[in-house]
C-alpha cells in the first residue's frame, strides 16, 4: 500500500489508488486470521488467549494501520482528497 501510494502522489496514476484501496480491506483481513488463529494455537502453549507478545502486538498495531486507512478512505466525500489522505497514512504507516 505504502508503494502504490507513493506512486499514486508522485505519478497519480489512478490504477495504483485504486491498487492501494482493495489491498487494505483485504490486508484487515489476512491480518485479523492471523491474530485469531495465532491466539487459538497459543491458548494451550501460553495458557491464555493473548499474550504481550512483540509479534502479536506488532500484528494487532497493523491490524489497527488497516482499519484505519480504510475508515479515512471513508471519511472524505471528494475521492481525490480521500486517496491523499490513505496514500499519506499508507506511507507513513
Amino acid at each position: 500500500m505504502a508503494v502504490s501510494g507513493l506512486v499514486f502522489m508522485v505519478w497519480k496514476i489512478k490504477v495504483a489508488d485504486m491498487a492501494a484501496a482493495v489491498m487494505a480491506p483485504l490486508g484487515a483481513a489476512m491480518t485479523f486470521i492471523a491474530l485469531f488463529s495465532g491466539a487459538v494455537w497459543g491458548m494451550p502453549t501460553w495458557g491464555t488467549w493473548w499474550m504481550w507478545d512483540a509479534r502479536l502486538t506488532s500484528m494487532l498495531i497493523l491490524l489497527f494501520l488497516y482499519l484505519g486507512v480504510i475508515a479515512l478512505r471513508g471519511a472524505f466525500t471528494s475521492r481525490d482528497s480521500a486517496s491523499r489522505a490513505a496514500s499519506v497514512l499508507a506511507m507513513v504507516g
